[in-house]
């Protein structure tokens, strides 16, 4: 979904900001899911921002984490140090404040539900 006041012929959005919460959309909280999960990306424009939400309705970071332990695996995840690193790169080359919120999403029975990431980017 895209605000229609975004002039997005004229604005750039770094793609590699919002891959790696993609990924981990799908890889962690939607392919454990037993039902038809959903992926949203929303992009919006306010007082002066772009804010870019990357929303899923899937098993939530705390399930993904406790899964993840229960299985034995070498992969060690450098997903939040890359998004970490790529911010930097991009705060350094253009004198900006780009920032990160990451929702964990509960119930009505505060179970969790899904993760939201929200970037926001200065234009």
């Amino acid at each position: 979904q895209v605000d229609d006041s975004i002039d997005y012929k004229n604005i750039e959005i770094p793609a590699t900001l919002f891959q790696p919460f993609v990924e981990n959309a799908i890889n962690h909280g939607l392919v454990n899911l037993n039902r038809k999960g959903n992926l949203t990306l929303i992009f919006e424009q306010k007082n002066g921002v772009i804010r870019g939400i990357v929303d899923d309705d899937g098993i939530g970071r705390s399930e993904s984490a406790k899964l993840k332990q229960s299985m034995s695996t070498r992969h060690v995840s450098r997903g939040t140090q890359l998004i970490d690193d790529r911010i930097k790169t991009l705060n350094y080359i253009r004198p900006q404040s780009i920032g990160i919120e990451i929702i964990d999403k509960k119930d009505e029975n505060n179970q969790p539900s899904g993760t939201r990431v929200i970037v926001t980017i200065p234009i």
